[in-house]
Formats: C-alpha cells, structure tokens, sequence
C-alpha cells in the first residue's frame, strides 16, 4: 500500500523541493559503496609478515633466487584473499561480472593494435626512466631467470589476473562510485604504476587497460593484453645475453627513446580520447546493476511521521521503497514504488534532520533516521534519491551501456 499522508510535520513549499537526481547519473548505492579499498594497503602489509618470515626460514634450503621467485608468488594471496572476502563475501560484489564475455566484435584488431602500441610506449619510457635512475637496470637484473615454471607462474599468469582485478576492476568500480569514472582510471593508474619499477609506462599501461575494460565490458582483453607483455618480457630476459651486447651511450638511448614515443603516442592519444569516459556513464558493473536490479539497502532504527513511536526498517530495493519491523521484515506496514517518488530532499526541523519524501500524486511523508542525525538522513536521502532516479529511468537492456555520444 503507498504511504499515508504524514501527520508530524507542516508541508513543505514546493519551491524548496530539490530536483531529483539526473536521469543519466550512474548509481551510486551498489554493492561497490560498501568496498572500503583504504583497507586494502593493511592487508597487504599482514600478508608480507608471514610470507617474508617463510622466505627467511627456507632461505638456506632453498637458495636466495628461489626464495625471490617464491615470495613474488605468496605476495599476491592477499591480495586475492582481500578480494574474495572483502569485495566478493563482505561487500557483496558479484566478482563474474568482471570477468564476463567481452563485447569485441571487429574491435578485436584495436586490442591487439594497442599491446603492439603499449609495448612500443613501455620500451621508450623504460629507455628514459634508466637515463634518470641509473640502478633500475639492477633492479631489473636477475628478474625471470631462475625455475621457468615459477617465473611463468609469477609474472605471466598471477600478476595479469590479480592485478587487472584489483587496479582495473575493484579500485575502478569504488571510486566510479565514490567519485567518478575519470577519477578511478586516475588514481588507479598512478598507484599501478607507483608499484612498478617502470612507473610512466606502468601508469599508461593502466589507463589503457582500464579503457579497454569499460569498452568491452570485461577485465579479459586487459589480462591478456598484460599476461603478452610479461610473457615478451619474460622471453627477452631469459634469451638476451647482457654480456654480449655493450651497454647502449646516452646518445643511443635518447634515440631509441625518441623512435618509440614518436611511434606510440599518436596512437596512445587517439585511442585515450576516442574512449574516455564522458560525465554520466556507467561502469560496466553499474551498468549491471542498473538493469539487473541494485541490492538491497537497510536503514534502521527508521523513524516514520505516519507512524510516531513505533522503530521502523526500512528496506530499499531496486523497485520498492519498503517499511517494516526490524523482528518482523516479511510483514511490511508500508510499500511505495520507487516510480511514484517525485523528488527527495533532507529538511531540518525541531527534532532533528529528516528526510521529505514528495511523490507524484503530490502527496508526501517523512523518515527520520538515527534520531536526525545529519549524516544517517543525508546518507538516506542520498539512497531513495538515487533509487528512485534508477527505477524511473533504467535503460532497455539491450541499450548501449555507454551514454550516447
């Protein structure tokens, strides 16, 4: 049944009634508003504890190269530990969205024409960043020289797979919904890149990537582009003998520099502007949750003008806006169609902050979460808004994920 007329509070003016959201705003109320990604640094640094403690006991038994391709491996468990419990159990995320099938078609010859491209950009950015830090040549060395099936393992199948799932799935979808699209493929492409002895050719690589991802719609054409670069990679430090090839003057270097920026940029340019994100579009994983259904939210203890005294859930759905008791959720006092709500605005009033909810027939009502307190009944404006803004324009689903251009 809808709600009631309230009985608690005067009617609001209709010229203080904000507007709801855009029609175009992507949801921000999903499964990934619940990511907490600052957690993430913590349990990287608890999964070093054990791994380096492991690393020192087989030390002497193993040798220190092993060890070495060893821990590059056991690094990574927390990573995938933070995902599957965090992101996938504790959040909710459905972590096989990310990796659905990609929607190619002839854009296939793009994907491939980029690695040829990143590859030529890594080449020259690596090229300068030696000119300028002398011993990241010695970092390098050694690097996928020892077991081949631990060195394909730790630099051809892992790094790939928990590295586009972390930078170009997990951080992106987070800050796509805590700030915006531009901002996650930013911020995750300079941490990438920070974390890599390469940082300029690193950083790129991510933004391409993380372009690739939101083109296609799936993390594949990223992991398979990153998995060929190490494995050329790979090969070339195993093959190419060090010691047969003098090391190249400073003249040779800024022109092995220069060939492969002038080669690759042009087509770095083209490719970042054809595809980046315009303000309104969808993730890819927003983009199903807006036509699959966004997951349930509960705010309680829930006040209601309708009902004064009595401690309400109320129970946001992807279609339904639905007040209960918290014993009793199957039972519900009340239940609106998010298509009915006109507009929904926090408004002050002697007890404290409440939420104004105006619906179409131009009736209203009024919740109060937390006591009014100002960020519970921000945050539930923000909720039904949203959810409201997403029942009444969801896409077809046969629609272009992508805002049209």
């Amino acid at each position: 049944m809808q709600f009631p007329d309230p009985v608690a509070v005067p009617a609001p003016s209709m010229a203080a009634v904000a507007p709801a959201s855009s029609p175009v705003a992507p949801p921000r109320t999903g499964a990934f508003s619940r990511v907490r990604a600052r957690w993430l640094p913590l349990w990287v640094l608890l999964g070093m504890v054990p791994a380096l403690a492991l690393g020192a006991v087989l030390g002497p038994a193993l040798g220190e190269a092993a060890v070495d391709e060893w821990l590059g491996i056991l690094l990574y468990l927390p990573l995938v530990a933070w995902v599957l419990v965090m992101v996938g159990r504790r959040a909710g995320v459905r972590l096989e969205v990310l990796f659905g099938w990609p929607r190619l078609g002839t854009f296939w010859w793009v994907v491939v024409g980029m690695l040829v491209v990143q590859f030529l950009f890594s080449i020259g950015a690596v090229t300068l960043t030696q000119l300028v830090f002398p011993g990241l040549r010695d970092a390098l060395e050694g690097v996928g020289e020892g077991n081949l099936l631990l060195a394909i393992v730790g630099l051809v199948v892992l790094p790939p797979l928990v590295e586009e799932t972390v930078f170009r799935g997990v951080l992106i979808e987070r800050f796509a919904v805590k700030w915006s699209l531009a901002v996650g493929i930013l911020v995750s492409a300079v941490g990438f890149g920070l974390l890599h002895v390469d940082p300029v050719g690193a950083g790129m690589f991510g933004v391409v990537t993380a372009l690739l991802y939101l083109r296609t719609g799936s993390l594949w054409p990223g992991i398979l582009i990153h998995a060929a670069n190490n494995l050329v990679a790979l090969l070339s430090m195993r093959v190419a003998d060090p010691t047969a090839v003098p090391e190249p003057t400073v003249q040779e270097s800024l022109v092995t520099a220069a060939v492969c920026l002038a080669l690759s940029l042009p087509f770095l340019v083209w490719f970042i502007r054809a595809h980046w994100p315009r303000r309104g579009t969808c993730s890819p994983y927003q983009w199903y949750e807006w036509t699959h259904g966004l997951p349930e939210r509960h705010v309680e203890p829930l006040a209601w003008s309708a009902a004064p005294g009595v401690p309400l859930r109320l129970t946001a759905t992807s279609t339904h806006l639905v007040l209960g008791p918290p014993h009793a959720p199957a039972q519900p006092l009340a239940l609106l169609p998010l298509e009915q709500v006109q507009s929904v605005y926090p408004s002050v009033a002697p007890g404290g902050e409440q939420v104004v909810v105006l619906l179409r027939d131009g009736s209203w009502t009024t919740l109060q979460a937390c006591g009014g307190a100002l960020a519970a009944n921000d945050a539930l404006a923000r909720i039904v808004q949203e959810r409201a803004a997403s029942a009444a324009a969801r896409p077809s689903p046969l629609a272009s994920p992508l805002q049209a251009r």
